[in-house]
């Protein structure tokens, strides 16, 4: 009974060991893919707001044009000739 008692406790102290080992490299994975996702969420975040701050310089040319357009219009129909 005391040797069944004693292989008892060594395989629940390997097993402590195998689980605390796992828990381990489960931890050290997590990390690592939510470090990975960062990275990428960070490049991804950077890609659109540099194609944001295009769009709204295309954007704010373009409006200055048809400003530009629209104010020589009106100015002609309020003085009733072609600037």
């Amino acid at each position: 009974m005391a040797l069944y008692e004693v292989r008892l406790r060594d395989a629940k102290a390997v097993a402590a060991e195998r689980r605390t080992e796992s828990l381990k490299q489960a931890q050290a994975e997590e990390t690592s893919v939510l470090e990975k996702a960062r990275a990428e969420a960070a490049a991804s975040l950077g890609t659109i707001r540099d194609r944001v701050a295009k769009e709204a310089a295309d954007a704010r040319v373009l409006l200055k044009k048809q400003a530009e357009l629209l104010s020589v219009d009106i100015s002609e129909k309020i003085l009733g000739r072609s600037l």
